[in-house]
C-alpha cells in the first residue's frame, strides 16, 4: 500500500491524501495554502496531476475548486469495496497491526456477495484473531489508491467495534502482519506512528471521542 487516498466526509467537503500530497476538494476555503488550485478537472489532467505527484519528493497541496470535482474524481476509477475496524478490548485498548513494516488496522476486500458490515467483522477475526465483536458505530470511509494493470481506487467503510474475546489475540502471518499489539490510547502519539496517512485520519476521527 504504498500510494494512498483519504477521505474525510463533510458535507460536500473532502480531504484526500496521495502519497504524502493532500489532495482537497472543497468549495469554500478560507484557510488553504495550496501549491496549486484546479479550476477544471478533466481525467486527462488528473491522469497528468497523479504522473508529477507520483514522483514529487516535497508534499504538495491541491485544491479542486470546482464544485463535481470529486464525482468526476471517483468516476476516473475502478471502485473496490473494503471493510475494517479500529478494535478495543473491554479495557478501552486499542489493537494495532505492524504490516509490511508499518502500523495498520485490520481491513480488506469484500468477498462476493457479502455485506460491508460482515466483511468488517470477518477481517478483524482472520487478521488479527479476536472474536465476540460488537460494532459501536461506523467512522467513516477512506479511499486509498493503486496500480494493478490499470489504476483502481479502494473505497473502505470503517467502523468501531469492541471485542469480548480477545486475549488469544495473534497476527495472521500469510497475510504479510508481523505482529500485532494493544496500546492504551491516551498514551498514543498519532503524530509519531508509523502508519498511513489514512490510518492516522481514522484514528483522529475516533480517539477524541
Amino acid at each position: 500500500m504504498t500510494e494512498v487516498f483519504d477521505s474525510a466526509f463533510m458535507g460536500q467537503n473532502y480531504k484526500i491524501f496521495y502519497r504524502r500530497h493532500h489532495l482537497v476538494f472543497e468549495l469554500d476555503s478560507h484557510d488553504l495554502e495550496p501549491d496549486l488550485i484546479v479550476r477544471k478537472i478533466s481525467k486527462d489532467l488528473l491522469r497528468a496531476l497523479l504522473g508529477y505527484l507520483r514522483d514529487e519528493k516535497t508534499t504538495q497541496t491541491i485544491y479542486f475548486k470546482e464544485e463535481n470535482a470529486f464525482e468526476i474524481f471517483k468516476d476516473s476509477f475502478k471502485i473496490i469495496q473494503a471493510a475494517g475496524g479500529a478494535i478495543f478490548n473491554p479495557s478501552g485498548d486499542l489493537l494495532l497491526m505492524k504490516r509490511k513494516g508499518l502500523w495498520d488496522l485490520p481491513k480488506g476486500k469484500l468477498d462476493k456477495g457479502e455485506s460491508i458490515i460482515h466483511a468488517a467483522v470477518r477481517e478483524v477475526e482472520e487478521e488479527c484473531n479476536v472474536f465476540g465483536i460488537d460494532i459501536q458505530k461506523k467512522i467513516g470511509l477512506t479511499y486509498h489508491i493503486y496500480f494493478d494493470k490499470k489504476w483502481l481506487l479502494k473505497e473502505t467503510h470503517w467502523y468501531h467495534m469492541i471485542s469480548e474475546k480477545w486475549q488469544n489475540a495473534k497476527p495472521q502471518i500469510e497475510e504479510d502482519i508481523e505482529e500485532i499489539k494493544w496500546v492504551n490510547p491516551d498514551e498514543l502519539d498519532l503524530s509519531a506512528l508509523d502508519t498511513y496517512l489514512n490510518i492516522k485520519n481514522v484514528l483522529n476521527r475516533l480517539l477524541p471521542l
